[in-house]
């Protein structure tokens, strides 16, 4: 089972990729021919990554660094840094804070 939290599913995710690609090169004023050639993409493979929003991750990679936007892909994975890498990290930091109580009532 999967829990996302995304307010859209990884197919409408995917599309609305493909469909701000294709926006972002119209913007540009590319044709889908100067971009393929700039990304080194067959342009079929760019009309279908804009129609649908598949592609091979190597492919949507080299369209975002044709279309300037590339900058920041390989941080889409790391972890962040205020959240613990795994269970027992939690567990540790949990162990580590002292245990607080409100002071006795008289």
């Amino acid at each position: 089972m999967v829990i996302s939290l995304n307010k859209f599913s990884p197919e409408e995710t995917a599309l609305k990729t493909g469909l701000a690609a294709k926006q972002l090169r119209l913007d540009m004023n590319l044709t889908r021919k100067e971009l393929s050639e700039r990304a080194g993409v067959p342009v079929p493979t760019l009309r279908k990554f804009e129609d649908t929003g598949l592609a091979p991750f190597l492919t949507v990679v080299r369209l975002a660094q044709a279309l300037s936007r590339g900058e920041n892909l390989e941080h889409l994975f790391e972890p962040d840094d205020d959240l613990p890498r795994s269970i027992d990290e939690m567990l540790a930091s949990e162990n580590a804070k002292p245990r607080q109580r409100a002071s006795r009532k008289r």
